[in-house]
């Protein structure tokens, strides 16, 4: 379970180490994030000569936590980093009329 100010691991190779939670899109009576909610990161260490500037925001998806995962047969896993994935802005590419 992850709130506000959390940091997370990026776990996809977009050049970014680790970042900071700053929003959880669930509503504002919602304080934590689990698996599989939508988050506002902000980036906290890059790279070096990466694309995406330090400090810069992004949203991002939660796909492990530290938090324990208790299956329905009993068993759990538990993990040692929270690890998240950065989301990119999908844009429309704009026809162009003659």
């Amino acid at each position: 379970m992850l709130q506000k100010s959390s940091y997370v691991s990026i776990s996809d190779r977009c050049g970014v180490w680790s970042a900071r939670i700053f929003c959880i899109y669930k509503g504002s009576k919602h304080k934590f994030a689990k698996v599989g909610s939508f988050v506002k990161v902000s980036v906290r260490q890059i790279r070096p000569n990466n694309w995406l500037a330090k400090g810069k925001k992004s949203k991002a998806f939660i796909i492990m936590t530290k938090f324990k995962n208790v299956k329905a047969d009993g068993s759990f896993i538990k993990l040692r980093r929270n690890y998240a994935v950065l989301l990119k802005k999908r844009r429309k590419k704009k026809k162009k009329i003659k």
